[in-house]
């Protein structure tokens, strides 16, 4: 037992794994109990507490130490890179669709390339996260198989810690049959005697000796079945739940290995879905352009056509029509006759109103200095003769 035990302490000591730092409380009040048992069989005992001892620490190695991988959220990212080349794609063909980027389409693209990137770099995107993955994978493979072998060593120790209860029951079992004869033989000497008091007294006492001794073998008894057969379940369960946990493992080196292979042998997939689409839209973006291209042309012949008559027409009236229009020419003939007929009198007219109003400017001021002369004398002092 000690050769399993020693075996499953190197393993972990790889790992840098203390046993002895991860002492259970359970286990050193199971240990303390077996202390009762010791005298049963001393060496045997030891053995089965040393097991016992160290059953916690490794129970609570294989929880810390064996998990699951988190694949589900990179695998969402895997999903959202895909459909993200999906959806971008479709959203860039559809602004050149119309042969012309507005503002908005500008904006929704340059926001597509700070968050998402290049969309062709994506699949790059789609290996790197691949590789993470398979990365873990082959990490938590490593120490599950050497946290398995290490339980696997310890498993068969608490095997031989069974095989040795069930050894310590027996010869248990050996002392109860004693106890018990000797409690029966106590009680039927008790019921045989006739003496006196004093003599039953003692055989009294001699009987109840032996039922406190029966009592405590059979307690001793009960004690080490109980240990050995939960020695025998836990070891039974346990290789059940072991034999999943080497399963899952065996699914996760298969998971492992044909990840490696298929990413190996199909990242030239990847990378000529990423040339591919490159591909596709500039092929789209050559497309357009000629499409606009012929449309622009088409468009321009016609407008020339139709600019082509209205020029030809006006050129030829200018070239070949009237110069200066008479009728604008007569508008302008009686503009001067009129100018010429009124302006004489408009002159005399307004030359007279001018000379009233200077009259009229010299009459105001005149009487206004002789205003000014009337109030200033008006308050000067009277002088006496």
């Amino acid at each position: 037992m000690s050769v399993y035990l020693d075996r499953a302490v190197q393993t972990l000591s790889k790992f840098g794994i203390d046993i002895a730092s991860r002492a259970d409380e359970r286990e050193s009040q199971l240990v303390k109990l077996l202390g009762e048992v010791a005298p049963v069989d001393e060496a045997r005992v030891l053995a089965i507490s040393q097991v016992i001892g160290q059953m916690g620490a490794y129970n609570s190695l294989v929880r810390e130490n064996v998990s699951d991988m988190n694949v589900a959220v990179r695998y969402q990212e895997i999903n959202g890179a895909f459909q993200s080349v999906i959806d971008d794609t479709r959203m860039l063909i559809e602004h050149m669709a119309d042969g012309k980027i507005s503002l908005m389409e500008k904006a929704e693209q340059a926001v597509m390339k700070v968050r998402r990137g290049d969309i062709s770099k994506r699949y790059d995107t789609v290996l790197d996260i691949a590789d993470s993955v398979f990365n873990d994978t082959k990490k938590n493979l490593g120490l599950e198989e050497a946290i398995s072998e290490a339980y696997s060593q310890f498993r068969l120790a608490v095997k031989s810690a069974e095989s040795m209860s069930y050894e310590v029951l027996e010869t248990q079992e050996q002392r109860l049959n004693a106890a018990n004869e000797s409690w029966k033989s106590a009680q039927s000497a008790l019921d045989a005697f006739t003496g006196k008091q004093s003599e039953k007294t003692s055989l009294e006492l001699a009987r109840d000796e032996a039922a406190m001794n029966q009592k405590k073998e059979d307690r001793t008894y009960g004690l080490i079945k109980r240990i050995a057969e939960n020695l025998k379940v836990g070891y039974n369960t346990g290789e059940v739940v072991m034999a999943k946990l080497q399963q899952s493992t065996e699914i996760k080196r298969g998971l492992y290995e044909t990840g490696i292979i298929f990413f190996t042998t199909n990242e030239q997939v990847l990378t000529g879905m990423a040339a591919t689409h490159k591909s596709m839209l500039t092929n789209r973006e050559g497309a357009e352009t000629l499409k606009q291209t012929y449309d622009g042309m088409k468009n321009n012949l016609e407008y020339l056509a139709e600019l082509g008559g209205k020029t030809d027409d006006l050129a030829i009236q200018v070239t070949h029509g009237e110069t200066i229009d008479a009728n604008s020419l007569g508008k302008l003939v009686d503009a001067v006759v009129n100018y010429s007929a009124t302006n004489a009198q408009k002159i005399a007219e307004a030359r007279k109103r001018a000379t009233a109003n200077a009259q009229e400017v010299e009459r105001i001021v005149d009487e206004g200095k002789k205003r000014v002369q009337d109030a200033i004398l008006t308050y000067q002092p009277i002088k006496s003769n």
